[in-house]
C-alpha cells in the first residue's frame, strides 16, 4: 500500500521516487484518505526542493528526507487489514487476504447467518469460485476495516449487517481447522496466537 512505497523510498535516501511511488497500487482503497494528504505533501515538498534549490537555504534536501521518515513513523498505519469488498471479488479472494494478515485463521462463507456462539453446517458451506455478488443479500460496496483486538463474535457479525455475508472464523488446531464458535469471544489476535501455538506443537510431536 501507500504508506509501504513510502517507506521504501525513504530506505532507498531518494527524494524523486518519493514523488510517484505514493500513488501505486489504489486498487484497494478507491477514496482519498489520510495516506494520499500526507502522500500529496510529500510530493509537493519535493517538488519545491527541486525547483527552487533549498540546498542553500535553511531547509535542505537532508532535512526534508529527515522529515520525511519522522512522518512515515508518525503516520504509520496500525497493523490491521483492509480488505475492499464488491460485487465482483470472488469469496477466495476475501477468505486469501484474510488468511495472509492471520496464517494460523482462515474464513468459510455459509448460505445461512449464524447466532453467537453458534456452528454452522458443513453443507451450507459455499464454493469460494463465487462471487460475493452471487451469494450477499446487501449489496454495499467500500473497505471492511479488521483490527486484530476485533472478538470473533463482532467481525462475523458486522460482516453480515455490513455486507449480507455469513461467515465463520476458523483457527488451526493440529493439522486439521476447527470452528471457533465455542471460543467466538476471543479477540482475532487471540485465536490466531492459539492456532500458531496448535500448529508448531504438532509439528514438533511429528518431526523426526
Amino acid at each position: 500500500m501507500c504508506f509501504d512505497q513510502v517507506r521504501k523510498c525513504c530506505n532507498r535516501r531518494s527524494l524523486y521516487p518519493l514523488s510517484t511511488c505514493c500513488f501505486a497500487e489504489r486498487q484497494q482503497a478507491p477514496a482519498f484518505c489520510l495516506q494520499d494528504a500526507v502522500c500529496l505533501g510529500f510530493w509537493g515538498m519535493t517538488f519545491v526542493s527541486v525547483f527552487f534549490d533549498f540546498n542553500q537555504q535553511a531547509v535542505k534536501k537532508g532535512d526534508l528526507f529527515l522529515l520525511c521518515c519522522m512522518l512515515c513513523v508518525i503516520f504509520q498505519p496500525k497493523e490491521r487489514l483492509i480488505m475492499y469488498i464488491s460485487d465482483k471479488k470472488t469469496l477466495r479472494e476475501i477468505k486469501r487476504a484474510f488468511h495472509e494478515k492471520f496464517p494460523f485463521l482462515k474464513l468459510e462463507f455459509y448460505a445461512k447467518p449464524h447466532k453467537p456462539g453458534e456452528g454452522s453446517p458443513r453443507q451450507e458451506q459455499l464454493p469460494d469460485h463465487l462471487t460475493i455478488g452471487e451469494v450477499r443479500t446487501i449489496h454495499n460496496e467500500g473497505d471492511f476495516r479488521v483490527k486484530p483486538e476485533m472478538r470473533v463474535r463482532d467481525f462475523e457479525q458486522r460482516f453480515y449487517e455490513k455486507y449480507g455475508l455469513s461467515v465463520q472464523v476458523f483457527r488451526k488446531s493440529g493439522n486439521l481447522w476447527l470452528q471457533t464458535s465455542k471460543t467466538d469471544t476471543w479477540t482475532l489476535a487471540e485465536q490466531n496466537r492459539k492456532g500458531g501455538a496448535s500448529a508448531q506443537h504438532f509439528e514438533e510431536m511429528h518431526t523426526e
